[in-house]
């Protein structure tokens, strides 16, 4: 029955995809709280730091400066929460209380996500993507996809479909807080696939914004 409603379900999606008004990509910060004379430090090191001491700083953000993108990664550090960041070329992590919200994804497009137990990850890029498990082979996917929630502007969803033709559906969450279950960062995403092993139930794993 529930296989039944996929292919209608996908020409419904494909609709609403051709007729999608173009949206923000990824989320933006601007820096907020910083004297003018001064500039917020990008940090690299914080996985599995008990300090800023065991961190490097790798750049420096004006303190006017705007559009700098979220990857969708964050972090507690001793109480204090670090967002990652890129800007200008640069990854890294910065003080989340110096960042204010310019605007926030409506319409993802590349990510890289994963899931535990069993062990996988899965890139989008565009119209294609790549879905890993532990000990079988990479599969190669077309995606139809992100399509928005109707009534809901933190859901999409995903149509992929493999070189034998097996469809994998993925439903993505905006949450900002999702857990990996195995270490301290949070993700921007939550997501749950749908048809990666036959007669098999719901995986779920954290999605980031892809590089």
């Amino acid at each position: 029955m529930i296989r039944s409603v996929f292919p209608l379900l996908a020409l419904v999606m494909a609709a609403v995809l051709a007729t999608a008004n173009a949206h923000a990509q990824t989320t933006t910060y601007s820096v907020t709280g910083v004297d003018a004379s001064d500039t917020l430090n990008i940090r690299t090191g914080l996985e599995g730091a008990s300090g800023l001491g065991d961190t490097q700083v790798v750049g420096e953000i004006p303190a006017n400066a705007s559009g700098i993108e979220a990857t969708g990664r964050s972090v507690d550090l001793n109480g204090r929460l670090w967002r990652e960041i890129r800007y200008q070329g640069v990854d890294g992590w910065v003080a989340a209380r110096f960042l204010r919200t310019e605007s926030v994804v409506s319409m993802p497009a590349d990510l890289r996500c994963g899931g535990t137990e069993p062990f996988w990850g899965l890139a989008i890029a565009g119209s294609y993507a790549e879905f890993t498990s532990l000990g079988d082979e990479k599969r190669k996917l077309s995606v139809v996809g992100p399509l928005p929630g109707r009534n809901r502007s933190s859901l999409w969803s995903y149509r992929m479909t493999d070189e034998g033709g097996t469809v994998l559906n993925g439903l993505l969450l905006y949450t900002d807080q999702c857990s990996d279950g195995m270490s301290d960062f949070s993700y921007a995403f939550a997501i749950y696939m749908i048809g990666v092993e036959e007669a098999s139930g719901p995986m779920q794993g954290c999605c980031s914004f892809g590089r």
